[in-house]
């Protein structure tokens, strides 16, 4: 165990003196450090490019939903199992109800206009 330790100990060491000639002076911090002037520079990052683009899609998905529901609030969801449920402001299922016009989800101005069109209460 101990043979193990002291060899990671020589390599940690080894790979620290590489920058050994480095005058403190002329250490650069990476790109988008506190200490660093340059913004990160995300380009070669495939990760953050598709949660950018997700993030994108999904305000311009919420800026459609505003305009297509206008004054009402009552979300028309069809859940996995094709079950139509509404979900009313407050209620703990409202803020995760996602509405997809695609899918047949609508929204609603009341709870009777939603009963009347076949939607039912979500629990």
């Amino acid at each position: 165990m101990r043979v193990l330790l002291a060899g990671l100990i020589l390599a940690l060491a080894a790979m620290g003196s590489s920058h050994a000639g480095q005058d403190e002076a002329e250490a650069v911090p990476p790109p988008g450090d506190s200490a660093s002037d340059e913004p990160l520079d995300l380009k070669g990052c495939s990760a953050c490019t598709l949660r950018h683009q997700d993030l994108a899609r999904r305000r311009e998905e919420l800026e459609a939903a505003k305009e297509a529901r206008g004054d009402c609030r009552i979300k028309g969801d069809i859940n996995k199992d094709g079950e139509r449920l509404y979900h009313r402001p407050g209620e703990p299922t409202y803020e995760w109800a996602w509405i997809s016009e695609a899918k047949g989800e609508r929204w609603f101005c009341s709870v009777d206009e939603a009963e009347a069109a076949g939607w039912r209460a979500a629990e």
